[in-house]
């Protein structure tokens, strides 16, 4: 078990790597030399915690990481659309056959895309929203690095379908695409996609590739050698110390779950809460929970559930002494909007699940775990402002 005082340059570099999907020397200098200086460190650690492999040159550096399970909040925000990932593939599938800085057209792309999509996805090129979609893609691709345009606008395009560019790949190409144990058309599911390369009969891998990658695991969402693996407290010591030491989180266990926690908030991590309207709202709701659980049956071992009336509730209460310190954006939606974003936020973090048949939320205690208010000058602003009612 490793020793000795905290090294920040190790768990910086182990955060981006985490993070991004490489790190260029020069855009990212210091990690980069920090990748460097603690290369076989980190190299044992993700191998020997995760079976992930590190790739390091002389310009960048990548870790290959999948998770555990595909969620959907893992999905890319400026995409809408499933044609949008469609446009996605059919690019990454021309630019494996590129090599770094070899130029290409965009109406040689194009038609690379029909020849890919054929019997797949129908596309009316004369329509703007499909031309749109695949400015989306490809201007994704292009905020990737992995091509930039040497002449012409991509935007061009989007208003007419006689729009040319001038692409350029780069040299991040070549790190692009993860090698497989079997030719990629042989695999068939999102599953067998993900467990591709791992060693499934290892509970250490499976158990870190879960923890990591989700908000808080549930020991019902544990396989039984998972389980035994970190009921004995010698390896739940093991890994709860190789993550302090080489990423700066916490492992916390309750009778419950196991997850991990960073008491610093980053800007550039999505963490909950998080420095966004959306998260304070919902440590709002939360700390009303926290009154509302805290007067019902008390079951420590169990879930509380809620009906909809109740939640809604909850929600009202939140709401109105709140609301007068939101943003004007956010005070402007209906309650069905403010509903859907509580909801939505609470699935994505596991803080609860909503039954969309029987309308009732199960409330796990990590929702209550953080709860938001503001500070009193402002409450009092609020309680005047409102004429002291809630």
């Amino acid at each position: 078990m490793e020793t000795g005082p905290i090294n920040e340059g190790l768990q910086a570099a182990v955060e981006v790597l985490m993070e991004d999907f490489i790190v260029e020397r020069r855009s990212d200098t210091d990690t980069f030399r920090e990748i460097l200086n603690n290369e076989k460190t980190i190299r044992r650690f993700v191998t020997e915690n995760f079976g992930y492999q590190l790739k390091i040159d002389s310009d960048q550096a990548k870790l290959e990481k999948v998770p555990y399970y595909a969620r959907e909040w893992m999905g890319i925000k400026e995409f809408r659309d499933e044609i949008d990932y469609m446009f996605l593939m059919s690019i990454l599938a021309f630019l494996e056959k590129k090599q770094p800085e070899e130029g290409f057209l965009l109406s040689d792309i194009i038609e690379e895309t029909k020849q890919f999509l054929y019997n797949i996805q129908l596309v009316d090129w004369k329509k703007r929203q499909d031309r749109k979609s695949f400015v989306n893609a490809i201007q994704y691709v292009t905020n990737l690095n992995l091509v930039y345009i040497r002449d012409g606008e991509i935007e061009s395009f989007e208003e007419s379908e006689d729009g040319e560019v001038l692409y350029f790949t780069t040299s991040l190409i070549r790190y692009m695409f993860r090698n497989f144990s079997k030719p990629i058309e042989q695999i068939e599911s999102i599953e067998a996609f993900l467990m591709d390369g791992l060693d499934t009969g290892n509970p250490h891998h499976t158990l870190m590739r879960k923890l990591y990658f989700e908000p808080v695991v549930f020991f019902n969402e544990l396989s039984e050698q998972e389980r035994e693996f970190i009921a004995r407290q010698r390896n739940y010591e093991i890994i709860k110390k190789a993550i302090e030491v080489h990423t700066g989180f916490e492992l916390e266990r309750s009778l419950k779950c196991i997850y991990l926690i960073k008491k610093e908030r980053k800007r550039h991590l999505k963490q909950h809460p998080h420095y966004n309207n959306e998260s304070y709202i919902v440590t709002q709701v939360a700390k009303e929970l926290s009154d509302r659980l805290s007067v019902m049956q008390e079951k420590p071992l169990e879930l509380w559930v809620l009906s909809d009336q109740e939640f809604e509730d909850v929600l009202q209460k939140a709401k109105r002494k709140n609301e007068l310190a939101w943003p004007n954006t956010l005070r402007q939606w209906s309650f069905i909007e403010y509903k859907h974003m509580v909801i939505q936020y609470a699935r994505e973090w596991k803080l609860a699940e909503y039954n969309d048949i029987t309308w009732e939320i199960t409330i796990y205690p990590t929702f209550i775990r953080t709860i938001g208010e503001y500070h009193e000058e402002l409450k009092n602003y609020i309680a005047m402002e409102s004429g002291g009612n809630e």
